[in-house]
């Protein structure tokens, strides 16, 4: 995605360059329709090679825009989705900032703001999802266009749970890398080394949290189970002392 944003800002800063640019494009225009036309008209093997050849540049613009609109769209929506999970500690974090309430330092909130954003990326996957698609104007309209691009599917596929997972250790292995190579160092990425350190623990809470998640479903704990459990526990010694106690007035 990086080296087709730079390319579309290179070709854009080009363009400006060129003078009388509005004129060249609707000359070409005219001379494209013109042996379109002709082409059309006489069915020449030459005429047909001609406009080939003058449609070139519309050739390879549309294969620009069919490979680009699916990159595009999915970075778009992969950055929505995580944008939308850390809006939550974001919100928080910046009306604590105006408000002073809890005077935390800043990489505490780093801390807590990466760690949470992460779970939530993860554990409301099908909120964030539902969310995402709701706030994309092109993914919402289920267009013919839409469809033939099979954008929604795309789209879907690339922030699926696993996936982004994915995202999220490979950011954090990333980010490890480099910490602990300037920690060896002696050196830190910010000037403040508690930030580092923030990053890093919240990478490893992320850890210990999918640990938990990872062994729940390994074993049949079930909280409704333990509450059903301990309530006929509770009932059955409560019987017997009550058994107990009538008993004993009978003798």
């Amino acid at each position: 995605m990086i080296l087709l944003v730079v390319g579309i800002k290179y070709l854009t800063e080009y363009a400006s360059t060129i003078e009388n640019l509005y004129w060249l494009i609707g000359t070409y225009i005219i001379v494209c329709i013109i042996f379109y036309q002709l082409n059309q008209k006489f069915k020449n093997k030459t005429f047909d090679f001609i406009v080939q050849v003058i449609l070139l540049p519309f050739s390879l613009l549309i294969g620009f825009v069919t490979v680009a609109i699916p990159i595009l769209s999915t970075q778009i929506y992969l950055f929505a989705y995580l944008g939308l999970s850390f809006s939550i500690p974001m919100v928080l974090y910046r009306i604590d900032e105006s408000q002073l309430i809890t005077g935390l330092k800043e990489e505490t909130w780093i801390y807590l703001i990466i760690t949470s954003g992460v779970i939530i990326a993860t554990l409301l996957h099908k909120q964030i999802t539902f969310l995402t698609f709701k706030l994309i104007p092109f993914l919402a309209r289920k267009s013919e266009k839409m469809k033939r691009f099979k954008l929604v599917e795309l789209c879907e596929y690339i922030v699926s749970k696993n996936n982004i997972k994915l995202v999220i250790y490979s950011i954090f292995f990333i980010v490890l890398i480099i910490f602990n190579f300037l920690g060896l160092q002696q050196s830190s990425y910010y000037e403040n080394p508690n930030i580092d350190k923030a990053i890093l623990q919240s990478f490893v809470t992320f850890i210990a949290f999918e640990r938990i998640l990872t062994n729940l479903k390994l074993t049949e704990f079930r909280p409704s189970e333990l509450l059903k459990t301990l309530k006929l526990s509770i009932f059955n010694e409560t019987e017997i002392i009550t058994d107990k106690k009538t008993t004993g007035k009978n003798v």
